[in-house]
């Protein structure tokens, strides 16, 4: 009777712990802390023309995509090539971390979910023509550790 009662109470603290969790992990994605995103579905759409989907190197994204808060910067290397783009605007809304910029003539916004990290991205631009095109882009972030150092 007792080994059944501590297995209960085992029990009850691990689903009580699964219900915590999430949320000791939002403070991750409200822009407390630097995230590294990893790109994992991409789609390239032109007018006219059905969305096709491509890879981080065929629409020139990096592999990760770094986020640092406090610099209002994403950053990442394309083809061995440092790359940053500023943040300019940056909101949270309704459990979502939103960010948006311009770069070289192209716009770009980035939505975070704050409980799961999940990431997506859209990027709008034109050909050298004027053609409009667009970037859609899913993905997951974490939160980037901080190493110690001694």
């Amino acid at each position: 009777m007792a080994e059944m009662k501590r297995r209960r109470g085992i029990l009850a603290s691990v689903l009580f712990s699964l219900c915590v969790a999430p949320a000791a992990w939002a403070g991750d994605f409200d822009g407390s802390r630097a995230l590294v995103c990893a790109p994992t579905d991409m789609y390239e759409c032109a007018r006219g023309v059905e969305c096709m989907r491509a890879t981080a190197d065929e629409i020139n994204i990096p592999p990760f995509i770094h986020v640092d808060f406090s610099k209002k910067t994403i950053h990442g290397t394309i083809r061995g090539k440092p790359d940053t783009s500023p943040i300019k605007n940056l909101s949270t809304e309704d459990g979502r971390t939103i960010l948006q910029g311009v770069d070289g003539g192209m716009a770009w916004s980035i939505l975070i979910d704050q409980i799961t990290g999940k990431m997506s991205m859209g990027v709008n631009a034109a050909t050298h023509g004027g053609h409009p095109i667009g970037f859609s882009i899913l993905g997951i972030c974490t939160a980037r550790l901080r190493l110690r150092t001694a």
